[in-house]
């Protein structure tokens, strides 16, 4: 009987469609389904706290990938509006399951201080923290090997950046480090970058 709910549930969801999903925190979450999996995820609505922790699942498929509210364009997680805006966010958890990021993913989330990105990570987006003014420690990068423009003007704006991140990726594709650490005014050391 449970196996007959379960596909009966997943058979509700098709490749491509939009749906939500609020979490054991009270936190809505959109998510488009793919093949099983919730991709394209983002903030819905609800009350955000300091520490917001992206859930592993949502309506039982495992979170792949987080996406931009306005469709990878000038926005963030968050937010849908143009200018991208957040203050309440101070960390994020995000889970293991996420193995790619989209563009403007934290874009202006001021009150950020603290994330960890997941060891997993295969790709990631334009402009990941663009204007995070509060951001002091930068997330360890542990990829080795990435896609075209990852990691471009990852940094930028960070003016409260002090320590770059160790880069350790030996296999690079087009403008990857592009305006990574532009106009981060309190950086103090360049990473060494191993790839050749």
């Amino acid at each position: 009987t449970n196996n007959n709910n379960k596909t009966s549930y997943l058979e509700k969801r098709k490749n491509g469609n939009k749906y939500t999903a609020t979490d054991k925190n009270g936190i809505t979450w959109n998510y488009t389904y793919q093949d099983g999996k919730a991709t394209n995820v983002y903030y819905e609505s609800g009350i955000l706290p300091e520490e917001v922790i992206i859930p592993e699942t949502v309506d039982r498929y495992q979170v792949v990938n987080l996406y931009n509210a306005r469709g990878g364009m000038k926005g963030n997680i968050f937010t849908n509006s143009a200018y991208g805006s957040n203050i309440t966010v101070k960390k994020v958890t995000i889970p293991d399951s996420v193995t790619s990021i989209g563009d403007y993913a934290f874009d202006s989330c001021r009150s950020l201080i603290n994330i960890k990105i997941p060891d997993g990570i295969k790709s990631i987006g334009n402009y990941m923290f663009s204007g995070c003014t509060n951001l002091i420690e930068a997330p360890e990068l542990p990829a080795t090997t990435l896609k075209d423009y990852c990691y471009r003007s990852m940094f930028e704006g960070c003016i409260s950046l002090t320590t770059a991140p160790e880069l350790p990726a030996t296999t690079l594709a087009n403008q990857c480090y592009q305006y990574m650490f532009s106009d981060c005014t309190s950086l103090t050391t360049a990473p060494e970058l191993p790839a050749t």
